[in-house]
């Protein structure tokens, strides 16, 4: 009976004894965020317990670092029970904790023993980087649309848009964005509706990814595109001839202007008629700047052109519209045909009588070659015989 009477006092002893000499505590609490950089201010709460006299300043805080540097402390409230410790400007890419030192509170007896580890804190100074691949092609018109494959390192988020694109114009204006897949690490710049003649390149401003504390810093400029929107042209020389018949051949030369490749077929080649038909169609060096075309054949009686479809010349990029109709060609097949009279028209001629023979054409005839007239019977002969122009 007497020893259960004395175990409450000595357990009340022993409690009276905890209470009276024990040190007080202080807790860190979490940082007010887990991932930071430079700019990154994280706040700690700490919290201490059966202290009488608090006094925490920068001194009693170290920064515990793990690939990391530097730092600014700040302390906060710090001779409250609730103090608050403020880490900034840590560099370098790791992570850090923070410790309290002994000795920032008193219960008037003893000093606290201090505090941590705290949690950890990661640390990332090195921003998402963005790269611009190289264009799908390096020359490009009004109607092209240019790729560029954009590459994002290092970035948790991305979100690019068009209006983080700038189109770099020299010579050029205007121009259509398009983002495919701008929410990838791996979307593409699509460029189009991009005016005159020149060159651009593309820029991307910075802030379209992020790692969950750093921006990226953008990119550019990309490798550049030739914007080429004038189309080769073509033009068709006057005629070699300009009358001819079915057995003539006529040849026109033909002229390719900002051309770079030339294929020039018959099948690019219209024979367009009037009263007349047929024809055959030659091509001589067909993919030079400088061919020709050659008809003949050409039946019935009138007038040909010849036009040309486009098609049959690029610059690299732009194709030539063709050539309009060329000049007339007229084409005759019909011969002409002579009426001889003669003068005296007796019929009957005595030896030294004078005698003009007359031949009336049917059409008008060419001075060069001069029309010949020959005679031939007992007695007399003629041997071929120019005669004279008259009317």
């Amino acid at each position: 009976m007497r020893t259960i009477k004395r175990f409450p006092v000595l357990m009340f002893l022993l409690m009276l004894y905890g209470t009276l000499y024990a040190q007080p505590t202080i807790t860190i609490g979490a940082p007010s965020v887990s991932l930071a950089n430079s700019s990154t201010q994280v706040e700690f709460v700490l919290t201490y317990t059966g202290a009488t006299t608090i006094n925490l300043t920068s001194a009693k805080v170290n920064i515990n670092h793990n690939s990391t540097s530097g730092g600014t402390i700040e302390v906060l409230d710090g001779s409250t029970s609730t103090p608050t410790v403020r880490i900034s400007g840590v560099s370098g890419d790791g992570t850090y904790t923070i410790s309290i030192l002994s000795g920032s509170s008193t219960d008037g007896t003893d000093d606290d023993a201090g505090a941590g580890p705290s949690a950890e804190v990661t640390v990332d100074n090195t921003a998402p980087t963005v790269s611009i691949g190289s264009p799908s092609s390096t020359l490009a018109n009004k109607n092209s649309t240019i790729s560029f494959v954009v590459t994002y390192s290092g970035a948790s988020t991305v979100n690019l848009t068009s209006s983080k694109i700038a189109i770099n114009h020299s010579g050029t204006t205007g121009g259509t964005i398009n983002i495919v897949d701008g929410t990838t690490t791996n979307p593409t710049v699509e460029i189009s509706d991009v005016d005159g003649n020149g060159s651009y390149t593309i820029t991307i401003a910075g802030g379209s990814a992020t790692d969950g504390v750093n921006l990226d810093a953008g990119a550019g400029p990309s490798v550049a595109v030739t914007v080429d929107n004038i189309a080769p042209t073509i033009s068709i020389g006057a005629p070699s001839k300009t009358l001819a018949s079915k057995n003539t051949t006529v040849s026109f030369p033909i002229t390719y202007t900002g051309a770079s490749s030339v294929n020039l077929t018959s099948g690019y080649v219209t024979i367009n008629h009037t009263g007349t038909t047929g024809g055959t169609i030659n091509i001589v060096d067909g993919t030079t700047t400088t061919p020709a075309i050659e008809i003949s054949n050409v039946d019935g009686n009138g007038s040909y052109t010849i036009t040309i479809a486009g098609g049959s010349s690029s610059d690299g990029v732009n194709v030539d519209i063709g050539a309009d109709p060329s000049a007339s060609v007229s084409v005759e097949n019909v011969a002409p045909t002579a009426a001889i009279t003669y003068s005296p028209s007796t019929g009957y001629y005595k030896s030294g009588t004078s005698l003009t023979i007359t031949a009336t054409f049917s059409e008008p005839m060419a001075d060069s070659p001069v029309p010949q007239i020959a005679l031939s019977g007992a007695p007399t002969t003629l041997g071929l015989t120019n005669m004279v122009k008259v009317n």
